[in-house]
């Protein structure tokens, strides 16, 4: 067992080596991949979990050679180097490494707060909600920035909510008349400070958690910390754009003006609208790269419009042929295929 061990050391440290290599010379785009993650599960197999430490320990590893002996001689093993890969540096490097050894995850976490500690949790009370007055749904409530952050990452306060069946957080109210019930619509006495934001908060269906997730799809946009603060805001600049007359209004003002200034109706290299969409259809949202062994890019999010025979080199933008869907990834490596490395790439 014990050879084993040490053939499995040296097998995740080779692993480590070529994988930081792959990493850095992007060489999953070739794979129909759009990034080293979806390669290590999509092709190697990896667990989402699996993936991820072993791209963050051959990232480290990459800048901090030392941590493969490590790896190979058994002071230190995989959850150690990627509990410790952020707070790595050349002056510590050694000192981290001798700390971490014979320490167990939770120790480590307490040995890396010491390097990065976090601010106390703000000191609040608040009275809890009875059962028979639950918050109203959609309610607005005003909401602190830093005190947000310090709960998210892990302080003492009541931890903000991640699911529909979180319990809800009791917020202020403003009486509606003589019966105390709570009023719907604009909350007056907020104040709109540049340090203040607010919690929205609304229980949806299926319906609308597909609209959500097809939302982010068809704006480009990746899943994130702010995506979904994004993505209704500007659905509801959508909404208002189409409803508000006063937007309307500018809205024309604005595209008078540009047509004036640039003597044209639009820009030759960005395809007309409905050209976009047939596109889109066509691709059915999703890269179109291929890779040698035939597999396609699986990637649906962040996806670009990419002529096929470049615009800079007399490629059309007003035949559909010419266009196809691409993720980011495979847009530059089509880009670099063509024009070759920019002066600045390393």
């Amino acid at each position: 067992m014990r050879r084993l061990a040490r053939i499995e050391r040296k097998a995740l440290g080779l692993l480590l080596i070529h994988l930081g290599e792959f990493d850095r010379r992007r060489l999953y785009a070739a794979w129909a991949q759009p990034s080293s993650f979806a390669y290590c599960v999509n092709v190697l197999g990896y667990s989402e979990q699996g993936a991820y430490k072993r791209i963050r320990a051959a990232r480290a590893a990459r800048d901090f050679p030392e941590l493969l002996a490590r790896l190979a001689d058994g002071t230190a093993n995989l959850a150690v180097v990627v509990i410790l890969a952020p707070h790595l540096r050349p002056e510590n490097v050694h000192e981290l490494l001798d700390a971490a050894r014979g320490r167990s995850a939770r120790e480590l976490e307490t040995l890396v707060a010491g390097l990065a500690p976090r601010p106390d949790a703000p000191e609040c009370m608040r009275a809890l909600p009875g059962p028979s007055a639950p918050p109203p749904e959609g309610s607005l409530l005003p909401f602190d920035v830093a005190a947000a952050a310090a709960t998210q990452e892990g302080g003492s306060g009541a931890p903000a909510p991640k699911s529909d069946s979180a319990t809800p957080v009791e917020g202020p109210r403003e009486s509606g008349g003589e019966s105390g019930a709570p009023r719907h619509g604009p909350c007056e006495r907020l104040e709109a400070l540049s340090t203040r934001r607010f919690l929205f908060r609304f229980t949806g269906g299926a319906s609308l958690r597909s609209k959500y997730d097809r939302a982010l799809r068809v704006c480009g946009r990746f899943p994130s910390s702010t995506a979904m603060e994004r993505t209704f805001e500007a659905a509801l600049d959508a909404l208002l754009e189409k409803r508000d007359p006063e937007r309307r209004h500018a809205s024309r003002q604005e595209r008078g003006q540009e047509r004036a200034r640039s003597g044209r109706s639009n820009h030759a290299r960005r395809p007309a609208a409905a050209l976009r969409d047939e596109v889109w259809t066509r691709d059915q949202g999703r890269c179109t790269f291929v890779g040698p062994d035939g597999s396609r890019c699986p990637e649906v999010f962040g996806l670009e419009i990419d002529h096929q025979l470049p615009f800079a080199l007399g490629g059309s933008s007003e035949d559909a042929a010419n266009l196809r869907l691409l993720c980011r990834t495979h847009n530059q490596l089509m880009a670099r295929r063509i024009f070759g490395e920019p002066p600045n790439a390393s």
